[in-house]
């Protein structure tokens, strides 16, 4: 269970169709993902498989193509064909989709009202997978550089690099082809080896 509403780093640990949760009546299944923090906090979310449209801004989309969309969004590339040719029973029979797990991507929670829960408490259920409105985090330049094994003496030379660049782009004018005269050398991500 979640314990406070907010968006979460999340890794898919279980996937499987599920019975219907919400549309009993016209819902084929649901594509059930069991998502989870890396201190635990988890929940199910469901991706209902019907021809109902959805709502909001899916208003105009069918429930199934929503579900896609939310796989497609959280790292799977693939549709629906590819998604059932895959799907393995496990020990226990059920329809399982193995390739889903292990994907990374972020939970929004919401708080569900008391008053309509059975048993009067507040829950946080997963209401959005893969964003729900959540910015990707951006990394720190210092971290950024220790996993390129950037040592402090180059962060050092990178840093009067950068300040000699500053001082002179304000006191240098533009010379005749519109481009400053000053050339700076001494990238510290030079060492990384290049793919190819």
């Amino acid at each position: 269970m979640f314990r406070s509403e907010g968006t979460f780093d999340v890794t898919v640990k279980d996937a499987y169709l599920s019975e219907p949760k919400f549309n009993k009546q016209t819902a084929q299944f649901d594509v059930c993902l069991l998502v989870e923090t890396d201190d635990g906090q988890s929940d199910h979310w469901n991706g209902e498989w019907s021809d109902v449209l959805g709502t909001g801004n899916y208003a105009n989309i069918p429930q199934w193509q929503s579900t896609m969309e939310t796989l497609n969004k959280i790292g799977w590339s693939g549709d629906a064909q590819a998604l059932f040719s895959q799907a393995v029973p496990d020990d226990n029979g059920r329809v399982t989709l193995p390739f889903l797990i292990g994907l990374k991507t972020t939970a929004t929670t919401k708080a569900s009202d008391p008053e309509k829960s059975k048993t009067g408490k507040i829950y946080y259920n997963v209401q959005y997978l893969g964003g729900g409105g959540a910015a990707p985090k951006a990394l720190n330049f210092q971290a950024f550089q220790q996993m390129m094994g950037v040592t402090t003496q180059q962060q050092n030379q990178q840093q009067q690099v950068q300040q000699q660049v500053q001082q002179t782009q304000q006191t240098t004018q533009p010379q005749g082809n519109g481009v400053s005269g000053t050339n700076v050398q001494g990238n510290p991500f030079s060492r990384i080896p290049q793919q190819g």
